[in-house]
């Protein structure tokens, strides 16, 4: 079990996606969250928390940001399925994370440099990371954008 340090930006919910209580909508920060942000909100949210999407919304034509538990999809890919034409892949932005388990500095996320490349023997730590940030824009309608985090870690996807 990793653990992460409390953190200030836990998701709230904001409104539903067309009404649908399945769909919750959590908030958005100035359009983003930076990497750790984000790392404290996937590490630190139950996956079966009120605030999680148990599938993949589609459809949605308004800035939003949604949690979906990928556990619950036949495949971890289909989030990117959303009945909304193609889309135009504009780029990957990866980065890897540690989560700290020393006594002082217990649950602090730390980000590595850009230049930092892990070994094999790195990724096997339950504690580290790698966060990619999947940039989209719309086939027709290239002014509408879509952002996908995910992260992925020894036995954990979120």
């Amino acid at each position: 079990m990793i653990s992460v340090r409390n953190c200030e930006v836990l998701p709230r919910i904001v409104g539903y996606f067309a009404g649908n209580e399945s769909f919750p909508m959590t908030e958005i920060n100035d359009g983003e969250f930076s990497v750790t942000e984000t790392a404290h909100i996937l590490l630190s949210t139950n996956p079966t928390s009120e605030v999680v999407c148990q599938k993949s919304p589609k459809g949605t034509q308004q800035n939003s940001c949604f949690l979906v538990n990928l556990t619950n999809l036949k495949d971890p890919r289909d989030v990117r399925v959303d009945d909304l034409g193609t889309w135009r892949h504009n780029g990957v932005v990866t980065t890897y994370l540690s989560v700290n388990q020393s006594a002082d500095k217990e649950g602090e996320i730390c980000q590595h440099p850009k230049i930092f490349k892990p070994s094999k023997e790195d990724m096997e730590d339950k504690n580290m990371f790698v966060m990619r940030r999947t940039y989209h824009a719309n086939g027709t309608a290239t002014d509408y954008k879509r952002l996908i985090v995910e992260m992925e870690g020894k036995n954990t996807v979120l």
